[in-house]
């Protein structure tokens, strides 16, 4: 079961419609501006209006002060939920510590289906085994390993085999995927990064 999470960051135009969404703070707003009324909001709340905040919509209200990022504690809600697949928006294109804490939480739940949407940009984590990638209308493929990888790379611009990629190796940063779909073999996690250089028309 799917589930959206719209964050305060950059705005996304274009998003998955079919399915509910948690708001987190002002990720609310942008919600409501898409014409999308959330099933939950998380948050302090302290930048949105009454009619944004209706009291029919189950909140969960956090203090300014806390341990857990908004984002966080909004994953662990859904996964309380019974959902077991997460889109995230609204999580990019502000504080660069916030992203890197984006990021750290995939790798918490590397095993939780998790994938954050920008206009530009999907990032998800590959669990160990062997995956095809298709390109989806990007232009990029980008991977990085949680600890360290062995992978082979087939139907890309730049291959490889079995190849060790360790956590603070750069190489696999923007292939290209030349065939139908890229394949990729890993025995470890692997953050993959799919970008493109601007928006596909409707």
């Amino acid at each position: 079961m799917k589930i959206g999470i719209y964050g305060a960051g950059s705005f996304c135009h274009q998003i998955d419609r079919t399915i509910d969404y948690i708001g987190v703070d002002g990720g609310v707003a942008t919600l409501h501006q898409l014409g999308i009324s959330p099933i939950y909001v998380v948050g302090d709340f302290d930048s949105l209006s009454e009619q944004e905040l209706t009291s029919d919509i189950r909140q969960k209200r956090l203090p300014c002060r806390k341990d857990d990022t908004d984002t966080a504690i909004a994953i662990s809600e859904a996964l309380a939920m019974g959902y077991d697949e997460i889109v995230l928006y609204g999580v990019t294109g502000g504080r660069i510590d916030h992203f890197l804490a984006v990021c750290r939480l995939l790798a918490q739940y590397k095993d939780v289906k998790i994938t954050v949407y920008d206009d530009f940009n999907c990032l998800y984590i590959l669990k160990p085994g062997e995956h095809q990638i298709f390109k989806w209308g990007y232009d990029y493929l980008s991977f990085f390993s949680l600890n360290q990888a062995t992978i082979t790379l087939k139907g890309v611009a730049y291959p490889l085999n079995n190849y060790d990629l360790r956590y603070d190796d750069a190489l696999c940063v923007s292939n290209e995927i030349i065939d139908p779909y890229a394949q990729v073999i890993t025995d470890g996690y692997l953050y993959c990064i799919q970008s493109r250089n601007g928006l596909i028309s409707k």
